[in-house]
């Protein structure tokens, strides 16, 4: 077996009686690989099929069929993973349930279909109401076949499935990421598709001697002087936690405890 297509999980999660150990460890290991930028062709078909199956739990179970559609733009690559994953867990009526609840979008006009993905979510939302109806089916439906069984019983069995230690696995991310023969150029093409927003933090980062880490939420901000709200993003760095906003073309980094302005930049028309 290529090792690529083995399923990676720790020996604590397998040995584990919690189902999701087993489900959680798999995601921690393919999301390591999605932060080194492999793309999803270099991934365990497997893998990918556990891993979408329960992103497609989590956004039933957080906000139902509307919003697993909303979020996942009804993507045909994500679909084929859980289709693929359904089947393969052996779970018949979910596979019915998602069909059936699919076939509804096919059936929408296609103008009223780009309406929901380009609208806004929350407020007065027919298409998400409409969807909605196939939510309580799916509650209903996972209290007899719990996906989080089936998927935690389907990894165990499964022959692609290598047991490793936390350190094993990370070894074999950095053997993997050593394999790459184009990483400089991943890297590259990573950051040019970066939001604006997150370029102009990592700009402001360099300007002020700051090792950017990660953003981790956006929310809007009332206290800038403008008519209308605005988003402030907040951000992790090697000094602690800031935010940054954009008035007027440029860009303001504040230390978010204090609310001190760390620094600021107008250089924007090349981002």
């Amino acid at each position: 077996m290529d090792r690529n297509d083995a399923i990676i999980v720790s020996t604590k999660s397998y040995d584990s009686t919690d189902h999701y150990d087993i489900i959680g460890s798999n995601i921690s290991f393919i999301n390591a690989l999605f932060q080194e930028r492999f793309r999803v062709d270099e991934i365990s078909v497997y893998a990918l099929q556990s891993y979408y199956v329960d992103y497609y739990l989590a956004q039933m179970n957080n906000g139902g069929f509307s919003q697993f559609v909303y979020n996942s733009g009804w993507n045909q690559n994500t679909l084929r993973f859980i289709f693929e994953g359904l089947k393969s867990m052996g779970t018949q009526k979910h596979l019915a349930m998602l069909e059936k609840a699919g076939s509804s979008l096919d059936q929408m006009e296609p103008k009223k279909l780009a309406q929901f993905f380009d609208g806004v979510y929350f407020g007065e939302n027919e298409e998400r109401d409409f969807f909605n109806q196939y939510s309580d089916a799916f509650y209903e439906l996972d209290k007899v076949e719990s996906l989080i069984e089936l998927n935690s019983k389907w990894l165990k069995q499964h022959p692609s499935l290598i047991v490793m230690s936390i350190d094993e696995m990370k070894a074999e991310i950095d053997s993997r990421v050593l394999a790459l023969p184009d990483m400089d150029e991943r890297i590259a093409e990573a950051l040019a598709r970066e939001p604006r927003y997150k370029k102009i933090i990592r700009k402001l980062c360099r300007e002020n001697g700051h090792h950017f880490d990660r953003i981790t939420t956006g929310s809007y901000l009332s206290n800038f002087g403008e008519s209308t709200p605005i988003i402030g993003w907040n951000f992790i760095t090697d000094k602690g936690q800031f935010y940054m906003v954009e008035v007027d073309e440029q860009a303001f980094m504040y230390e978010a405890d204090s609310n001190i302005l760390i620094g600021q930049t107008d250089d924007l028309l090349t981002l």
